[in-house]
């Protein structure tokens, strides 16, 4: 069975839920029990990689020691960030401080700020479990649409040039990340045979990379992924 889709179903679903559903108990309760059961997979999935080293459910996905470690603080800060996140909006809607004064501007308002947080997390979840550095590469990006988003969530001026700003240093890093990627693939050349590029493989394969594009493409990943 794959652990993994412990983690990212109930964060879609909680996303389908927030979309279709209309009560905001509802809402708030599928989100919380959603990033819950992504934290205790997310421990059991740690705890399978201590056990074996890797946890390798299909092709696809592959989670490694390192892997393991950031999926457990993902899972840590999304469910608290989420738990807190309740009480937080409760009262910034009780003050009308979120969007417009209108009640229900404000229940969408609400809405929205958990159908980003859950798309955010899985995201996430998909960027640290996937094989391939291409879906990591894409994974990555989304978490930077969602996250515009909730940087511009208030509407200010100050939060809207935030967002912007956000935008265009990310879309630099996340660009000069995929140019270091691709580099790393040019070094990879036929070795690799007919097989899609994967983490594993660029290990496989370290030893045969050309050491000077080797190094100019970490340079580009270190400060486009750091930048990111």
């Amino acid at each position: 069975m794959n652990l993994l889709l412990f983690i990212f179903l109930p964060l879609f679903l909680a996303t389908l839920a927030c979309l279709l559903l209309k009560k905001r108990i509802v809402i708030e309760v599928s989100s919380i029990i959603a990033s819950g059961v992504a934290l205790v997979a997310s421990v059991i999935v740690a705890l399978r990689v201590a056990s074996f080293d890797t946890y390798n459910p299909s092709s696809f996905f592959s989670v490694d020691a390192l892997g393991a470690i950031i999926m457990i603080i993902i899972g840590l800060v999304g469910f608290f960030a989420t738990l807190y996140s309740v009480e937080y909006l409760r009262q910034e809607t009780a003050k009308n401080i979120i969007g417009y004064t209108g009640v229900s501007h404000l229940f969408s308002r609400v809405r929205e700020y958990f159908i980003l947080l859950n798309l955010f997390m899985a995201m996430m979840f998909l960027a640290i479990t996937v094989s391939s550095p291409i879906f990591a590469w894409i994974f990555i990006e989304a978490t930077t649409l969602s996250t515009a988003f909730l940087i511009s969530f208030y509407n200010k001026p100050s939060a809207i040039e935030g967002a912007w700003k956000y935008l265009i240093i990310n879309s630099l890093g996340i660009l000069l990340a995929f140019f270091g990627t691709l580099l790393f693939f040019a070094s990879l050349g036929t070795l690799g045979g007919d097989a899609s590029p994967t983490f594993a493989l660029l290990t496989q394969n370290a030893l045969h990379f050309d050491p000077l594009i080797t190094k100019i493409a970490f340079i580009f990943i270190f400060i486009g992924y750091g930048t990111k």
